[in-house]
């Protein structure tokens, strides 16, 4: 499987979830990333646990925090228009 190959897979799987949702009656958004390198610094679920509560504190890796922050503000601003 080549990468064009995912992304059309990714994406698929994604607008085939949005769709069922909407159908059912869900306000429904879906948001596509990349996850091709990481963007903490640690490894494995409890540790990984920890950061991400460090992180919501202000403190962590700065791409984790920016990218954290960015997610914030994006559910902020998906929530406004969906409710």
């Amino acid at each position: 499987m080549g990468i064009i190959d995912i992304l059309v897979y990714e994406t698929s799987c994604t607008l085939l979830q949005v769709t069922v949702s909407k159908r059912q009656g869900m306000k429904t958004t879906a948001l596509l990333t990349k996850m091709d390198s990481p963007v903490g610094s640690t490894i494995g679920h409890a540790l990984e646990v920890a950061e991400a509560l460090d992180c919501l504190h202000g403190n962590g890796p700065r791409p984790l925090v920016d990218l954290t922050a960015m997610l914030g503000q994006l559910l902020i601003i998906v929530g406004s228009y969906l409710s």
